[in-house]
């Protein structure tokens, strides 16, 4: 017997924000974001061509900058 598996999409962080937010959190530029993003340096998620987008938590993990908590 085949297991039939749903088509699941990951599931998305509700708080998405594009490259500019995530370059003035770490005072970098835009550019710098995206080549780490390129470089699976950071998590990202991508819709379409050409729209990116980022979870700033999840960003900070990846780059082990300390929270403000």
């Amino acid at each position: 017997m085949i297991a039939k598996t749903a088509n699941k999409q990951p599931e998305l962080p509700f708080n998405l924000v594009g490259a500019k937010t995530i370059a003035e959190a770490l005072s970098v530029s835009i550019r710098q974001v995206g080549y780490w993003a390129a470089e699976g340096k950071i998590p990202s998620y991508r819709f379409g061509r050409r729209c990116v987008r980022y979870s700033l938590p999840a960003v900070l993990e990846a780059l082990e900058v300390p929270s403000n908590d």
